[in-house]
This record gives structure tokens, sequence and C-alpha cells, in this order.
């Protein structure tokens, strides 16, 4: 009995010892296949998480944090100018209401962060338009006033907003802009 085994032993552990052999060549034939894979992949992984960092806005973000402490007049330009910017660009799409709200919406905020660094940060919307006009601060707050109730409309879904409005609003907001110097000299 026990040479019967050892003989079965013997023919199977040939065949399992050729396959285990076949196995491993056919492996190393496919090696430099599944190595170009694994690279391809990995570059595809590299490029994806690059390109989700820089299109989420994170750099901006984290500049804008250090910006915010490290304050001064010059950072605070490069982070409104990154705003105008964003507000034009929102203004180029002629289908898209909500693109134009979002434009409006960064014009709105660079003209707010203009009027916290004159010292009317405390103040709400109205309160800080009254004094500001009523100091004699800025020609424009008329035309200011006019951007901020077209952006108000536009955001009421119920009410007609068009195109051409918006751009008058977004005009509006870069006289004010223009005329407060928050984006530094000359710059629009």
């Amino acid at each position: 009995m026990i040479r019967i085994t050892a003989d079965l032993a013997k023919y199977l552990g040939n065949d399992i010892a050729n396959a285990a052999l076949w196995l491993f060549n056919g492996y190393m034939a496919a090696l430099p296949f599944l190595k170009a894979i694994s690279f391809a992949i990995s570059a595809l992984l590299v490029w994806g998480i690059f390109y989700a960092i820089t299109t989420s806005g994170y750099f901006d973000y984290t500049s804008d944090l250090r910006a915010d402490r490290k304050g001064g007049k010059k950072t605070v330009a490069q982070k409104m100018r990154r705003k105008w910017k964003s507000a034009v660009s929102h203004m180029q799409n002629r289908v898209s209401r909500a693109e134009w709200i979002t434009a409006l919406k960064d014009a709105e905020s660079v003209a707010q962060e203009a009027f916290r660094i004159k010292g009317y940060g405390a103040l709400n919307d109205s309160d800080r338009s009254r004094i500001a006009y009523e100091a004699g601060e800025y020609e424009t707050l008329p035309d200011l006033k006019d951007a901020q109730t077209a952006y108000k409309k536009a955001k009421n879904e119920d009410i007609p907003f068009t195109h051409e409005e918006a751009i008058a609003a977004l005009r509006a907001y870069k006289k004010f802009i223009r005329e407060t110097g928050i984006l530094g000299e000359g710059y629009l």
C-alpha cells in the first residue's frame, strides 16, 4: 500500500510540478505587459489626484488663508482680483442664469470687501451704503444700489432676468470697484 501511494504521489507530483512550471513561465511572459498596465494605471491615478486638487480651488483657498493671516493691502488686492476674474468668467456664459448669479455674487463680495476695508464692515448693506453716500465717500453708490437690486432680482427665480441686465449690474459693480481702488491702481 505504501508503494502505491508513493507511485501515485510521484505520478501526481510530476504533473503538479509541470503545471506550476507552466504557470510560472506564463506569468514571466506576461510580466512586461502587466508592468505596463500597472504603470498606466498609476499614472492615471496620479493625474486624477493632481486634476482634482487643481480644479477644486484648494490652492486658491490655502493662499487666501495665508493672505488673511498676513493681511495687508497687496494680498487683499490679489484675493479680490481672483474674485473679480471669477465674476467676469462666469458672466461669459450667455445661457445659464446660475452662472450670472454666481458672477454677481462674486462682484458683490468684492464690493463688500471694499466697504469692510473702509471701516463699514459691521454695518448691514443698506446702512453702510447710506452712511457712505451721506459722507460723500463714493459717487457710484447709486449705481451700486441698482446692481445690488439686480442681484437680488436674479436670485429670485420667479422674476424674469436677462443676460443684459446681469451685464449692466456687473458694469455697475465694476464702476464702484474701480472707484474704491480695492483691486490696485490701474487694474480696471
